[in-house]
């Protein structure tokens, strides 16, 4: 799957984290920026 840093942050915020990015290719999920 393809990373978007986008839709990845906006589906972290949605879960109650402070921001999202891409590493990997993959969403991880930070509860700081």
């Amino acid at each position: 799957a393809v990373c978007v840093y986008r839709t990845c942050d906006k589906d972290c915020k949605r879960r109650g984290y402070r921001s999202g990015k891409c590493i990997n290719n993959a969403c991880k999920c930070y509860p700081y920026a």
